[in-house]
């Protein structure tokens, strides 16, 4: 696989404590990785150093398999905290501001920025009587102007209502299908990460504590019947007769999951135990995706 970033053993101290410590990610090319941790976790922090805004305490940083960090920042674009608009001018007047700050050559980056976030109709409608969605989007904008082939979004979507978020998702993964943007966000509104990104890091108090795909979250919060019987194998032929699924696996030679199924685990044991099969226990196992997500970020759910 080839990486957009790849990090190793980065720590960053502030006031004797480990802001972030020994974190070593990868974000594949052409991925969305979701960045998961509470306030304090080190998100922020983390994406300063990605992007030269913090200088790593210790450990490396690489870019698109380089370690010439300066040259290769420059086909990264960013929101990390608060954008600077100026409210009293438009949204292309921001951005030509900004292309000038910057020292992009390309004049015409601005209109380019705003038809890809889809903001060409604003005209010359201040930034003061934007919604905070097309504040973001607008963000995301200045983020684009130099063409970027990698996002760096701390949070773009907090603070957003439901219209906001949805036009910002789409813009997002709009961005990432068509143009090949690899994007890395930071969100805590776990279930609208989970509709855009491709793989995942959990940060806990400054540490990394786990990487993962889409995919293998899914299999992780898979719910299931877990059956404990004496003879797996007769018990799944019962199983698939009775309701009528091969969608099932079996752990240990005596474990079977039962997936995809609503099935009553009292009619289960009694055919099982009808038949002469010893069931040892039976039980609802699985994870919902908060559960998921906050168990392992060092919280708990609240019902």
């Amino acid at each position: 696989m080839e990486y957009a970033l790849r990090t190793n053993a980065l720590t960053k101290v502030y006031h004797g404590k480990n802001a972030v410590s020994k974190v070593t990610m990868n974000v594949g090319r052409g991925e969305i990785y979701g960045l998961i941790g509470k306030n304090g976790a080190g998100k922020t922090t983390l994406m300063k150093m990605i992007m030269g805004l913090a200088a790593p305490g210790t450990g490396t940083i690489e870019l698109f398999g380089s370690t010439s960090l300066d040259e290769q920042r420059k086909r990264l674009g960013c929101i990390i905290e608060s954008p600077a608009l100026y409210p009293y001018m438009t949204a292309l007047q921001n951005l030509e501001n900004h292309r000038i700050l910057l020292g992009l050559p390309d004049k015409g980056a601005p209109v380019k920025a705003l038809q890809a976030v889809g903001l060409t109709y604003t005209g010359k409608k201040t930034v003061k009587h934007f919604s905070m969605g097309m504040k973001q989007r607008l963000s995301i904008a200045m983020a684009l102007l130099g063409n970027p082939d990698f996002l760096v979004l701390d949070e773009p979507i907090n603070g957003l209502d439901p219209t906001g978020i949805r036009d910002v998702r789409d813009l997002l993964l709009k961005l990432n299908k068509e143009d090949g943007i690899t994007i890395l966000i930071s969100s805590h509104i776990l279930g609208e990460l989970y509709k855009i990104a491709t793989c995942y890091g959990i940060l806990n108090d400054g540490m990394l504590v786990e990487e993962f795909t889409k995919d293998e979250l899914e299999l992780r919060c898979r719910r299931c019947l877990k059956v404990e019987v004496d003879d797996a194998k007769q018990a799944c032929i019962l199983i698939e007769e009775l309701f009528h699924t091969r969608d099932y696996d079996v752990l240990d030679g005596h474990i079977i999951r039962i997936f995809g199924q609503d099935i009553d685990s009292g009619l289960l044991n009694k055919a099982l135990t009808g038949s002469g099969i010893t069931v040892k226990t039976i039980q609802s196992s699985g994870e919902d995706l908060e559960g998921y997500f906050m168990e392992r970020m060092g919280g708990t759910k609240h019902a």
